[in-house]
């Protein structure tokens, strides 16, 4: 008797969990869903960090976790590939399936907000010396 109420409890329980309410799991890129702006840029060889018009440009990269898109801003023009994350060259990496590229990532709490770290990109299956650091702020 003790293991049918058992068993009726956990069927009752699990049965009662909506699809959209319980069972559906985030999509895979989620934590990076949104728009995030350049703020700091760090020159791999150099180590020397530029903010704001020291940039030289405007960048925005906007990232779809359910269309699982990647769309790069820079002044007035846009590229759009299809992204994914995985693992290249040992680490985690932002992988640009459409261009064959990578770019590994990281997040960094700054002055309390959550920034986006990007090394620079580099082609599937090649690992980049002294690239360099792309700091995003979300929006």
């Amino acid at each position: 008797m003790k293991r049918l109420f058992i068993l009726l409890f956990f069927a009752t329980v699990l049965g009662s969990c909506s699809e959209k309410d319980c069972c559906v799991l985030p999509p895979v890129l989620s934590e990076f869903h949104g728009e995030w702006d350049l703020v700091r840029l760090t020159n791999g060889f150099s180590q020397l960090d530029q903010t704001g018009e020291a940039i030289g440009f405007t960048e925005k990269i906007i990232i779809n976790a359910e269309n699982k898109t990647f769309t790069r801003m820079i002044n007035d023009s846009s590229e759009v590939s299809s992204v994914t994350n995985g693992i290249e060259g040992g680490r985690e990496a932002l992988i640009l399936t459409d261009e064959q590229m990578y770019h590994w990532y990281w997040f960094e709490q700054i002055d309390g907000k959550t920034h986006l770290l990007l090394y620079q990109k580099c082609p599937i299956g090649a690992v980049l010396a002294d690239g360099s650091t792309y700091y995003y702020s979300k929006r």
